[in-house]
């Protein structure tokens, strides 16, 4: 099943269940390269089975993107395809030179081969969006992400300074620590327009010692009214033990918080 959608500034793109293959990418950067004035894109290919989806085919997409000097929101989904680390170095050099852009949504959860050397790779790329209001990032399952990526990705957001909602999924992603959750909260504690949070660390091997560097940041960001963490499964959690209330307590000092949501269960 496919479906398209387009007008002047809109083209949408979607697709499940079907084959695909570099020539599918290659008549979608044709259209993108008659929309110079396109302003929003989302396109998904989730759950392509089987797909033979080269770091070319990527690569030509990422030029394509190179042109759309007016887009403003992008939404790739490539969830549950074999994304490796070149094809998404090649999807980076089109990232980079969106300088208008305001919402961002990737999602390479599950199947990836994507390690710490993408996310690094992509983080460069991330860093130079400036004008990027609202990121979401989806990662979950991807074996190979440790606390190294949590650096790359801490040092990209203290560069996006007008990021007023932020999501990151790294669920299932095992060699995630309380160093990792460190690195990345240092890129957390600058915002001062930042509204929304959601960080989704479940089954990973953060510990109550990575909810210190949480608490840390989040105090600093005045603006926050949404805080939504999910840390389900993390064993380390009930070895090391953590003061849910005291977590809660600090976070509700904060003087436009309205909702706050820990999920902690023990699967």
């Amino acid at each position: 099943m496919s479906k398209h959608e387009n007008s002047d500034t809109t083209l949408l793109v979607c697709s499940r269940m079907m084959f695909i293959d570099d020539s599918q990418i290659s008549n979608i950067t044709k259209a993108l390269n008659k929309l110079r004035s396109l302003e929003s894109l989302n396109l998904s290919f989730k759950d392509c089975y089987p797909n033979d989806l080269t770091k070319q085919g990527i690569q030509n997409l990422g030029e394509a993107l190179m042109t759309l000097h007016s887009l403003q929101h992008l939404s790739l989904n490539f969830e549950s395809n074999e994304i490796s680390n070149d094809s998404l170095l090649n999807l980076n050099t089109g990232l980079e030179k969106l300088a208008n852009l305001q919402s961002l949504y990737l999602n390479f959860g599950s199947l990836n081969e994507i390690n710490d050397t993408g996310i690094q790779n992509l983080s460069l790329a991330l860093k130079t969006l400036s004008c990027l209001k609202k990121i979401e990032l989806n990662f979950d399952h991807s074996q190979a992400i440790t606390d190294a990526a949590m650096t790359h990705i801490g040092l990209a957001l203290k560069n996006l300074k007008a990021l007023e909602d932020i999501k990151f999924d790294f669920s299932s992603c095992r060699e995630i620590t309380d160093k990792g959750m460190e690195k990345l909260c240092q890129g957390l504690e600058s915002f001062i327009s930042l509204q929304q949070i959601h960080l989704d660390l479940s089954f990973s091997k953060i510990s109550g010692y990575g909810f210190d560097s949480i608490a840390r940041a989040f105090k600093k960001n005045v603006s926050l009214k949404t805080v939504h963490l999910e840390f389900n499964g993390c064993d380390e959690m009930q070895k090391t033990g953590f003061d849910l209330e005291s977590f809660q307590k600090d976070l509700n000092r904060l003087p436009c918080l309205k909702r706050l949501e820990v999920m902690l269960n023990e699967i």
